[in-house]
């Protein structure tokens, strides 16, 4: 091995995606304004081409269920607990690095803003956060901010080519990018496949869910303004093509329309105004609740749909199979943050202490804590029978599983209390409890 050190250049400044750039880029569109043929939508989405995103960005803002649902999945990640772990409790070096590296992620701006941005990589496929590092007086790396960018500006190869390259950055969606800096982008992939960089974006599986649950609602809303019967206008015999179609404007005016003006010798017939209707409406409803299930299934992994005896009311076992799915769920985008968090954390420590940093005996870990969290109930009886049949039990796993504070030295504490089992005694002091202490 070499012994001339690596020389691992400083980090770039400033920022790559400016003010000027983000103008160029239309975050809030009305993508769905007008009658554009939804086939045409699929078809930019699939090719994943830079204009799908202003399609993710609205559903997510005008549809509430998948909103809620894709913010719903975020917080059962933020909630879950997450610190920086060192390679080796007993080395010293691994537990410096550790700890200055927790308090690195402590110095970061909008911590939790930064998480929230990188989380929304399973919604768009894939999310870019620009790092804009800052050399302090004293040689040390910082960070001023990370901010997410607008994926149009991002790709991993030319346009109509395989997505599997480095990143590329261009200053218009769409253009052909360039390389960007190394260590000046973190990239998050959710649902790599045939190595395509871009992801597999869970809004793209909901999109026509999502499509025809909407224009149902616009269904239901219209039967529910309709007269009751069906509109006929007469027209006279030998009327031209002309006459025809404004008797026809007439009576779709009449049916869609709350107030109308026509001659006075008008003509309806009035026998069809009160046909009563087959339907009553609810199979809208209960159409659009089923694909409204299949949007939250698709984003929470739920089992439970959102209607009838499945709503929560299903069967103790299927509550079991539900909850597993939202821990595995909550697991796999821990990980993926992890991977991210832990790419920014090699960028800085590598500049701050070196490559022995990256070493496998001393890089720490930036980690989330993946188990749900334990009944202390339910884990405290388990203690109480256990201790009942004289099994000896440590005292700071009491503490730990109960998610009790241990006091401190002349802290008033409860007394003894009674027999759990009914004797009528008090617990005393038990040999075992003692030699565990």
């Amino acid at each position: 091995m070499s012994s001339t050190p690596q020389v691992v250049p400083r980090p770039p400044k400033g920022e790559i995606v400016t003010p000027e750039v983000l103008r160029g880029v239309s975050l809030n569109p009305t993508a769905f304004s007008g009658s554009l043929n939804p086939s045409m939508i699929w078809q930019q989405m699939i090719a994943d081409s830079h204009a799908a995103f202003a399609y993710y960005r609205e559903l997510l803002e005008k549809d509430d269920v998948i909103g809620s649902a894709f913010e719903m999945r975020g917080l059962r990640v933020l909630a879950r607990d997450a610190a920086v772990q060192s390679a080796d409790e007993k080395n010293d070096q691994a537990k410096l690095f550790a700890d200055q590296a927790a308090a690195f992620l402590d110095t970061i701006p909008n911590w939790r803003a930064l998480r929230e941005e990188l989380l929304q990589a399973p919604a768009m496929g894939f999310v870019v956060a620009e790092v804009v590092w800052r050399v302090e007086l004293d040689g040390s790396i910082g960070v001023e901010k990370i901010v997410g960018r607008p994926q149009e500006l991002f790709s991993f190869g030319p346009p109509g080519q395989p997505q599997g390259g480095e990143l590329l950055f261009s200053r218009f969606p769409g253009a052909t990018g360039e390389p960007v800096p190394a260590r000046k982008f973190l990239v998050l992939t959710y649902g790599m496949k045939n190595g395509n960089r871009k992801g597999s974006p869970i809004l793209r599986k909901v999109f026509w869910p999502s499509w025809f649950s909407r224009n149902a609602l616009r269904l239901d809303l219209s039967f529910l303004e309709k007269p009751s019967g069906t509109i006929a206008v007469r027209y006279h015999e030998g009327a031209d093509d002309k006459e025809q179609k404004k008797a026809l404007a007439a009576a779709e005016a009449i049916f869609n329309e709350t107030a109308v003006a026509f001659p006075e010798a008008f003509q309806i017939a009035q026998e069809l105004l009160t046909t009563s209707r087959t339907r009553d409406g609810k199979d809208y409803g209960e159409y659009i609740d089923r694909l409204e299930a299949r949007i939250k299934r698709r984003i929470l992994g739920q089992t439970l749909t959102t209607s009838g005896a499945e709503a929560g009311a299903g069967s103790r076992a299927l509550g079991d199979v539900h909850k597993e799915t939202e821990n595995e769920i909550v697991r796999s985008d821990a990980l993926l943050l992890e991977e991210a968090i832990n790419q920014l954390l090699g960028w800085w420590g590598q500049w701050t202490f070196g490559p022995q940093f990256l070493e496998r005996a001393f890089r720490p870990k930036w980690k989330i804590e993946k188990e749900p969290p334990k009944d202390a109930s339910r884990q405290l009886d388990i203690m109480t029978k256990a201790h009942s049949l004289r099994i000896p039990i440590p005292v700071a796993e009491v503490y730990e599983k109960g998610q009790i504070r241990r006091p401190e030295e002349d802290e008033a504490v409860l007394p003894p209390a009674v027999d759990p089992f009914g004797s009528g005694a008090t617990i005393g002091p038990i040999p075992e409890l003692e030699e565990a202490e």
